[in-house]
């Protein structure tokens, strides 16, 4: 369903070049779900705009790469087939929908907007209001006349979904979507979607920073740090064995039920920036387990048993 190979994007201020991603590799398949994992500024969110074809200059440039959906290269699209694509084949779901949703639009013509083409007008007000009521808006035929502003976060992200929805997408790109949502409604907008991929067959790429999440909805993982990927393979492998210092690190600081007053584990450092020259591995500054080679060299992407990892330490123990 989607590919993207040797992935390269930068962002461009005057005559800077920040480079963002960096030789970045994935596969989704159809109907099965993959996340990309990593902290701020790992390239998360700009592999998903990049698959929308949303890095363009002024702001940023795909230098270098093929992603290829439904087995075409995306980035061979004209302006005008990229757009009919996006309307008709690839769904978006934001982190913020109060700022995703247009203030002076109501609900109803939000998602009319983006409705398939094949719904006679004379149906496609029942047909709306069907698609709010499948994902949990009571009353929906009532509220389509509603402002944004009328409705709760979590409500507000149901709304984003039923956008990116009612196109009937081959892949959903969901980027953070309960970031700014109580623990309750996350866990409501999490189980929606997983039940949507399911029950549809859509293939969704997820943007998160939290393992845990990602557990919940997603079968391949894809840890992103500056940049480049870190660790790929599948999620509970990963998870339960981390090869990569940097996805021991994630796991280890997930919250689980901690003694009295115990500490959370953190990362210590900083992520580099994406303006310095780079040599070397991007986590060596960071890692317990760097040497001189780790400072000098940057490891390649190896197949260990099924999980790809960037290490010249996979396997090593850290020394106190």
């Amino acid at each position: 369903m989607l590919e993207i190979r040797g992935l390269r994007v930068v962002y461009l201020a005057g005559k800077r070049r920040m480079v963002a991603v960096r030789n970045v590799d994935l596969e989704l398949s159809t109907g099965s779900a993959v996340a990309l994992v990593g902290e701020s500024g790992s390239g998360k969110s700009t592999i998903a705009l990049s698959v929308m074809r949303l890095i363009r200059p002024p702001v940023g440039k795909i230098e270098a790469g093929r992603i290829e959906f439904a087995g075409e290269d995306l980035l061979t699209f004209s302006e005008s087939r990229m757009r009919d694509v996006l309307h008709k084949e690839i769904g978006y779901v934001p982190q913020d929908p109060a700022a995703a949703l247009d203030p002076l639009c109501t609900i109803g013509r939000h998602i009319n907007e983006t409705l398939s083409a094949s719904v006679p007008s004379s149906e496609r007000r029942t047909a709306i209001a069907n698609l709010l009521e499948s994902l949990g808006v009571k009353n929906a035929r009532s509220r389509l006349g509603s402002y944004p502003h009328e409705f709760s976060g979590g409500m507000q992200q149901r709304v984003a979904i039923a956008i990116a929805l009612a196109k009937h997408p081959k892949l959903l790109i969901a980027d953070e979507p309960t970031t700014a949502l109580d623990v309750t409604t996350q866990l409501g907008i999490l189980t929606l979607i997983d039940r949507l991929r399911r029950e549809n067959g859509i293939s969704l790429l997820f943007v998160t920073h939290d393992f845990s999440i990602a557990r919940l909805l997603c079968q391949q993982v894809v840890v992103l740090y500056a940049g480049e990927v870190m660790e790929k393979g599948p999620i509970n492998d990963v998870m339960t064995n981390p090869r990569h210092p940097y996805t021991k690190a994630l796991v280890g600081a997930i919250l689980r039920e901690p003694a009295p007053r115990s500490r959370l584990l953190a990362i210590p450092g900083q992520p580099p920036s994406p303006v310095d020259v780079r040599v070397g591995c991007p986590f060596a500054p960071r890692c317990p387990l760097a040497d001189a080679k780790c400072a000098k060299e940057n490891p390649p992407l190896e197949n260990y048993g099924g999980v790809a990892a960037a290490c010249w330490k996979v396997g090593a123990k850290a020394t106190q």
